[in-house]
């Protein structure tokens, strides 16, 4: 259920994403004893505009999808029809629905472990965290994923010390009610690391070193981490190597997609760049439109990483995106 709320937080439309308000820091109280320090500045990770700065270190692969991005792209009419036709009923207008549907969606931050399956994901939403709605969602998903429909949910209980709207036990986890706009679906085993970045405690995993390394962290949507075992033993040969990626998408302006990769050898990051530059010219011949951005793609070997990177202009977007809204 918590992956499925993954895909579906990638494809919204609506208002657009709440401002950060920024925060002035207290004035120093001046006391009679002068080591007593000022009081220190409130944590406000609690915010929409913040979402990805909830995500605890610690999980292989992070990703983002800032949907009010996407929305501004030609390509968001084919997406959020390819998209509204997999949604559940809890998110659709009708009888069924609970209040949120695909428009309402501002952002969707994930971290997770291809491994354990074990994931932490922060979606900023209109109204998606106000207790009824949030509950509606939860328990059509819970039921939907269950042989058996699953027992009614009654909360949100309280969390100790925290002051957000509370939280819903789930078959696999919780669901944090960060603010109205904010819910947190956390696996059981992340909920202390979640809890304290909430508090601001902790490193956030886009602080990581190296978390976001080949990519714009601000793209309209992207993915990077490294490759369990299991993942890299399922890899075709010529990707054999590949310890860790990096891929986003940009439609700021017109359309940009980077592509990174970490090989074991120098050698093998190379293999994949003369494979990829030998295939360009037959790609471009075999999507109309495309083949101006062919011949404008960079790609390059550095030591043991493989960059690859490709844009279109905003009207090759635009003639792309007609040609796919006629498939």
């Amino acid at each position: 259920m918590l992956i499925f709320l993954a895909a579906v937080g990638c494809a919204p439309k609506g208002p657009s994403a709440p401002t950060e308000t920024a925060e002035v820091a207290p004035e120093p109280v001046r006391l009679e004893l002068p080591e007593q320090a000022a009081a220190p500045q409130a944590c406000s990770v609690r915010n929409a505009a913040r979402a990805m700065e909830l995500l605890p270190a610690g999980l292989p692969v992070l990703a983002r999808v800032d949907v009010s991005s996407l929305r501004g792209s030609p390509l968001w009419g084919p997406i959020r029809q390819a998209l509204a036709t997999d949604l559940p009923e809890a998110l659709q207008d009708g009888p069924g629905g609970c209040g949120v549907t695909l428009e309402d969606f501002y952002e969707v931050g994930f971290a997770f472990d291809t491994e354990t399956e074990e994931l932490v994901i922060v979606i900023a939403a209109q109204g998606i965290g106000v207790p009824d709605t949030a509950r509606c969602i939860i328990q059509a998903l819970e039921d939907g994923d269950a042989e058996q429909p699953a027992e009614p949910i009654t909360g949100p209980v309280p969390v100790t010390g925290d002051p957000g709207l509370g939280v819903f036990a789930l078959d696999e986890g919780a669901a944090y009610l960060v603010t109205p706009d904010l819910v947190a679906l956390v696996s059981e085993v992340h909920r202390g690391s979640f809890e304290a970045r909430s508090r601001c405690e902790g490193t956030p995993g886009i602080a990581e070193p190296g978390r976001t390394r080949g990519i714009d962290p601000r793209s309209s949507a992207w993915i990077a981490g490294t490759l369990d075992q299991s993942m890299r033993d399922d890899l075709q040969a010529d990707m054999a190597g590949i310890l860790d990626f990096g891929l986003s998408v940009d439609v700021r302006e017109g359309l940009l997609v980077s592509v990174r990769g970490g090989f074991e050898e120098p050698a093998q990051a190379q293999a994949l760049i003369d494979q990829a530059t030998a295939m360009l010219p037959m790609f471009g011949a075999m999507v109309p439109g495309l083949e101006a951005a062919t011949q404008r793609a960079e790609l390059e070997a550095r030591e043991r990483e493989a960059f690859m990177s490709m844009s279109l202009t905003t009207a090759e977007l635009e003639a792309l995106a007609l040609q796919l809204g006629q498939l």
